[in-house]
Formats: C-alpha cells, structure tokens, sequence
C-alpha cells in the first residue's frame, strides 16, 4: 500500500493518456471525497483539535556511539499525549521504553492498533551492520486519536526522522468512529516546515538560509522558487502574482532531495526588485512550481517575519597600560586593532569598568552606557587606535582613579545602515593607575612592578624570598598545615630578615591588607616574627603575635638600604591547603642614590639636564612636606604636559612618550613658584 496515491496518480496519467480528462475527475473526486472527510494541517501548531490547548509534546535527543567495528547514531524522542489525545504504539520496546508505531503510507489506522495516553519513545538508529525503524525517506506516519464522545477520531501526524524530531503536517477525521490512511488528506504540494536562518553578517541576502521539506507528492513538483517579499506586502500575493515575476526576482532550485537547505546570493533581489534593507521586515516565500495543475495546483509556503541582522566584527589585540605617573587617566594609553567592517560602523566607544563589575559586562548593557560616560573614537581606516592623555570616566561617571582595579571594552556602534547591531570586544587586561609614590596591594602592572604568580609545593615547610637578588633573604614563611603531627589548624608562620618589616597594627600583629591599600604610605612596621592566622581561643596555636588572617589576605613589606627601598605585597591563603598567590614588589630610589647637585638660590633643582634615559629627578631645598604642593611640565609651547603631587624632598617625573625638545618644570608650594628649564634628548 506504500505511495498508493502516487503510484495510482503515476499509472493513471501513464496509462489513461489519450483520457486525460477523464483521470483528471477522477482525481479531483478522490480528492473531494478525501477533504470532506478529513482535516489536514502543517504543523505549526500542536493544538489539533482547535480547543486552545495543546495535544501533545515532543522532546528531541540524540547520541553517537563509537565501537571498532561499528558507528551507531541514533535519535531519540519523547512523545507526550495531552489533553483528549491518544497515541498509537506497538510491541516493540528499548530497555524500559515502549516505542510509538511507524506506518507506511496508506496504512489504515483505527481501532485495531493499541493506543496510549502515555508518554511514548521514538526511537530511530542505524549503524554500518543494521537498519531498525529507520525511515529512508527522513519521516515517517504515527497513528494518533482524539476523544470524542464515546467515540474517538482518527489522524496520522507526519514527523521526521532526522535532527530535531518534530511534526511536519498531519490530518484527522472530521466524523468520530471512521479509520483514516496514512496520509489521507494530503491534497497539496506547498514546501513543508520552513525555517528561515541569518547566517553571516554581509549586509546582503548572502547572509540568508532557508530550510524547508519537500510535500509528500514531490513527483509533481517541477521546480521551487525562493522569493523575498516585504512582510506588509506577503499577504496580498497570490501564488499567480508570484507564477508572474520574471526570473530575476527569484532563485530556482530544482526538485532533487526531501530537505533542502537554499543560501541566498549577494545579487538578490526582492519581489520589487529591490536590494535587501536592513530596516525592513521580510518574509521567504517557496513556491512548488506543479507539473501536472490539473492534479495539483502550484503551491506556496510564507515564513515567519524577520529582519536582516548585520553585527558588526569586534575589534582586537585591545590593552590597556599605565604609562605615566600622575596617577590620573591621562596616565592611561589604550590601544586596539580596528574591526574589519568600518564601512558600516559610526564609531568606536572606549568603555572602562571597575573590574569587579567587568566579568557582569555584556553588550545589552554597554548598549545602555550614557555616551557621556564612555570616550567616542572616529573610525577613520587605522590599523590600529590609540587612546592617550585623556581624562576619562568610568561606565558610572566617576573619574578614573588610583583604588581601583579596571578593565576596558570597545562597543563598536553601527551606523543603523549598512549594519544594525553593534559588537562588544573581548575585555582587556586588568590595569590601575599609579605614581612612583605609591604601591597599592594586589597591584599587579605599572612602572617598576614585578609581579608573580607563586604556588608552593605543600611539602615545603620554608619558604625564602631574596627579592634584591642579594643572596640574603628578605622574608621567610614557614606552612603550618593540620596534615602535619602535632599541628591543629592552619597558618604562616612570617620572618623578617635584612633590614625588612612587615605592616602591623598597634597590637603588633600582622596586619591584613585590603585590597587596593596604598603600601607606601601606611604607618606601623614591625620586624621580628609574625603569625598569619586568627584569633583563636585561649589555649591554641602560637602563644604571642596572633595575625588577623582568617582564610586568606595580602600582608605588606618594605626593606630599606642605603640606595633604595623596596615595597611590596605577598598574597596568601592560611587555610588547608596553605600556599602563597602571588606577589609583586617595586623598588623606590631614596634621596641618597645620587648625590644631589647644590641648588644655590632655587627652590629646586632637576637633573640629570640634558636628559636622556626620560627619568627626571626633582630635588626641593627645605621642602617640609607642605600640602598643596605640585610640579607641572610643559612643553615650548606652553602646553601642561604632566603634572605629579609633591609628597616627599625627593619625586622623579617620568618622560616616557615624550619627545626631545625644549621643556619647562615649574613647582608651585603654597607659599613660592618656581620655574626652570630642562632639556630632553
């Protein structure tokens, strides 16, 4: 019985020839006879019966299996009855899963098949051995009935047998009690379930796939035609209107396969003859082009409603570094490589994000950013950007500042043209900004840092740092973990050694960092031996110098010489297992590095001058440490090019990115001004 109506249609129009007019009766009558008994639909909906509510679910699996003389692929669904309906099942099963029922087309389905309201398998594998309930032609017929009355009435749903397991049409009785065929009431050949995909981002209707089945009677089909048409004109065509457009207005694909997948070209045009339009609302139209409209008239099927979407490319190689010593973000360069698409952008905005809210960041929200709070950049055809002596804000609107940590994006804005989706970079690196006066904990990047990343074995109980190189130990950590015999909780035990001292607090304990703490500028140092742990009760752990460690926490150092000091931050984790983070230090020239020119009559003196390696030192006679006090460095002409607070007798400036020339150095205290000359080289 399998192809019942086609073989007949095809013996019909072969052998009945010189009766064309006859077989044609007959075959409108047969589907006359067909569409008044039954109900057929395309399965958009689940909802059979037009009550409102769904009749039933399927949920789709698949798997792979591997062995060394096989390959097995199989597809897994769950069919779910709802409301009044029932499903039609058989005696196979797989492990504990009862399977739904295949039929061929032109089995009779009613009140001799076994029926379920619940839940059933579909199930369909093949490997290189065997073939078990697969369908060769990727779908297959299942039995379905809905109650009615004390009766119930008989359909057939369609559904495929391959990738997502889904329903492509179906047909039910329209009077309870009377079987129906598989496949009964199909008087159609309109294209069957199609999806319509946006797969690139041209700009062009190359960015466009269509998916689509073809009907059951594809002999008939000649050819389909894909068209484009404007949503608000898709419902006023007639398969005629569009039988008439010439063949520029659509694309030809010839009737060869049961699924199809059809990309559109760059040269496409709609219905009207018009390129595509990013602002506008489309909708696909394949028309089944029938080679026999006496049996069945050409048909078409409309797809859902979409709108080209055109994202654009994100940039790249995006840094963000800290190369100056203001502590400001005229200190901060940006750089990044532009996006490939600068034809269909407006501009590039620079967008910087306390990093704890960075990893939360996401393009709906930078879309949202007040453009106030972000740094516009015209796309202009660089190769790269640069971004650099600018005062900036924040995603917030605060001034970027020195306790914080930051991380930088780039929204790439569309010109709403060509392109109407904008594109958020990956995030940059984690940056701060600081001055040769400051050190903060967990400081990571910036002038003169070393930073590590450290986890020690946990089988080693000491652990020494010579940070100076100077084969003398500057701090030495001793684990305690409770894995070891006599030990009944966790901690460090810390030593200072060769002119280093740890910040304490006024109880001579450790202290615990926050992050983001300056170092330098802190007040209590200690020396000697510390415990990094909790306050215990009375009775545990070492007796004198308890830390303030719970888990985990950041201790500060410093070691003092006669050139130099070293600052610097070690961050550590005091509960099993113990192990240290990672840690940075930085060195600071003190005023005795170099022997400081006379100054004579001046407030100050710079030097060396001419200057050659772009470290400028600034020596203040009878400085005391007034507030409000500043060196400003300008150009020749008269541009403030730096700016650094003075805090101590001896600053450095850093002339990093500055250019040889003529430059002038003014100091300003509350009380003098002073200004002199130098020259870079």
């Amino acid at each position: 019985m399998k192809y019942l109506y086609k073989f007949s249609a095809f013996c019909l129009k072969t052998l009945f020839k010189e009766f064309k007019w006859f077989v044609i009766f007959l075959m409108v009558l047969i589907s006359s006879t067909a569409s008044a008994q039954t109900k057929y639909f395309t399965g958009e909906s689940n909802d059979i019966d037009g009550n409102g509510t769904a009749d039933f679910d399927i949920a789709y699996s698949d798997f792979s299996y591997y062995g060394s003389d096989y390959f097995m692929y199989m597809y897994m669904g769950t069919f779910s009855p709802q409301d009044e309906l029932q499903i039609q099942f058989g005696t196979q099963t797989v492990g504990v899963y009862s399977l739904v029922e295949f039929n061929n087309f032109g089995d009779t389905i009613g009140t001799s098949r076994q029926w379920s309201s619940e839940p059933k398998t579909i199930y369909f594998y093949e490997n290189t051995n065997y073939v078990e309930n697969w369908q060769d032609e990727s779908f297959a017929f299942i039995g379905i009935r809905i109650k009615n009355g004390d009766l119930f009435r008989y359909g057939w749903l369609r559904i495929t047998t391959t990738f997502d397991c889904h329903v492509l049409d179906g047909a039910i009785q329209e009077t309870a009690g009377i079987p129906i065929l598989a496949g009964e009431g199909i008087n159609t050949i309109k294209p069957l379930d199609m999806k319509v995909s946006d797969l690139r981002n041209n700009g062009n209707w190359s960015d466009i796939s269509v998916d689509f089945f073809s009907p059951y009677f594809n002999s008939y089909v000649e050819e389909f035609r894909v068209f484009a048409v404007k949503a608000d004109d898709a419902q006023n065509l007639s398969v005629e209107d569009f039988m008439a457009l010439p063949e520029s207005r659509y694309l030809v694909v010839e009737n060869e396969e049961v699924e199809y997948n059809v990309v559109l070209n760059s040269v496409f045009l709609d219905v009207d003859g018009d390129k595509m339009d990013i602002t506008e609302e489309y909708r696909i139209c394949v028309v089944s082009v029938s080679d026999s409209v006496e049996i069945f008239p050409h048909g078409f099927s409309l797809s859902p409603v979409f709108q080209i979407n055109t994202v654009l490319p994100e940039v790249s190689t995006l840094t963000a570094e800290d190369f100056g010593d203001e502590g400001t973000s005229e200190d901060l360069k940006v750089t990044f490589a532009k996006n490939t698409r600068e034809d269909m952008m407006k501009e590039y905005r620079l967008l910087i994000v306390p990093k704890d809210s960075a990893k939360f960041f996401t393009l709906e929200k930078a879309i949202q950013i007040p453009e106030e709070y972000s740094f516009g950049v015209e796309p202009v055809g660089d190769s790269v950007y640069s971004v650099e002596n600018k005062l900036l804000k924040d995603i917030f609107g605060n001034p970027v500042h020195q306790d914080q940590l930051y991380q930088v994006f780039i929204l790439s804005v569309p010109d709403g043209v060509n392109s109407n989706i904008a594109s958020l970079s990956s995030v940059s690196n984690t940056f701060s900004l600081g001055t040769p006066d400051y050190l903060y904990a967990g400081q990571k990047e910036g002038i003169g840092i070393n930073y590590y990343d450290f986890e020690p074995d946990l089988e080693e109980d000491t652990i020494r740092f010579d940070f100076d190189q100077d084969g003398k130990s500057e701090l030495v950590f001793t684990n305690y973990s409770n894995w070891k015999p006599s030990v009944i909780f966790d901690y460090w035990e810390v030593t200072t050694e060769d002119s280093t001292q740890i910040i304490i607090t006024d109880n001579d304990i450790a202290t615990n960092l926050s992050l983001h703490s300056s170092i330098n500028h802190l007040g209590n140092w200690g020396s000697g031996t510390f415990y990094l742990n909790f306050e215990y009760s009375a009775g545990w752990g070492p007796a004198t110098k308890k830390g303030e460690f719970l888990y985990e926490g950041i201790v500060g150092f410093r070691k003092n010489s006669v050139n130099d000091t070293i600052y610097g931050w070690i961050h550590v984790h005091c509960q099993y297992p113990t192990k240290i983070y990672d840690y940075a230090w930085q060195k600071r020239v003190t005023q005795s590095v170099i022997k400081i020119p006379d100054s004579g009559e001046n407030l100050f003196v710079a030097y060396p001058n001419p200057n050659r390696d772009r470290v400028l030192n600034i020596a203040i006679k009878n400085f005391g440490g007034e507030k409000d006090s500043f060196l400003d460095v300008f150009n020749s002409s008269g541009i403030k090019m730096k700016r650094i607070v003075v805090t101590e007798q001896l600053s450095q400036i850093n002339l990093n990115g500055m250019p040889g020339g003529l430059y002038y150095v003014q100091l300003v205290t509350p009380e003098k001004q002073e200004t002199q000359k130098i020259l870079v080289q």
